[in-house]
């Protein structure tokens, strides 16, 4: 089973959801922000709109169909370390 596999999973399990993924991310969010600072708040609500935004997408795609999967990437042989100075 490969990350395609995962990501697939993840997608059928977000179709019909959203409504329900936003609301646990924005609880979560809430929770994460009152233990942190300012700073950090502004990370999260960062990171909570970019969520609900791939969430809109992904409702707004559920009637495509899926793209093709492509090849997978091709992998060099192992590098090795370079030697200790």
């Amino acid at each position: 089973m490969g990350i395609g596999d995962f990501v697939d999973r993840a997608k059928k399990a977000v179709a019909g959801n959203e409504d329900k993924i936003a609301g646990a991310i924005d609880k979560a969010a809430g929770a994460v922000k009152g233990r942190t600072s300012e700073g950090t708040d502004r990370r999260i609500d960062q990171a909570t709109a970019k969520a609900r935004e791939y969430l809109e997408k992904q409702k707004g795609d559920a009637g495509a169909e899926p793209p093709a999967r492509t090849a997978p990437p091709v992998r060099h042989p192992e590098r090795t370390d370079p030697p200790a100075l």
